[in-house]
């Protein structure tokens, strides 16, 4: 999780932006479920605070987000419904 933690945000995001959004979305929120998951299964983690590891997953595709999405929120709002989904918190 260190390694995807400190590689995502060095990404260029406008690839990402122009080719495929909604994977990107998809790999950051991803990775922010696999970090709580621990914390929330009520196991001990690796020593690091999980919420470090949680916001910077999900503020990384923000810039993607608010550059893609429109007045309804389609991606954002897909975005977090997968997110629950992922956690278990329908």
């Amino acid at each position: 999780m260190s390694l995807l933690k400190a590689t995502l945000p060095k990404i260029e995001f406008i690839p990402w932006l122009q080719h495929a959004p909604e994977a990107y979305v998809w790999v950051c929120f991803t990775a922010a479920a696999a970090s709580a998951a621990p914390y929330y299964r009520g196991e001990e983690g690796n020593g690091q605070d999980e919420n470090d590891d949680w916001t910077s997953f999900i503020i990384t595709p923000m810039p993607v987000i608010t550059a893609m999405d429109s007045a309804e929120l389609r991606l954002l709002r897909e975005g977090w419904a997968y997110l629950r989904w992922l956690r278990g918190k329908y």
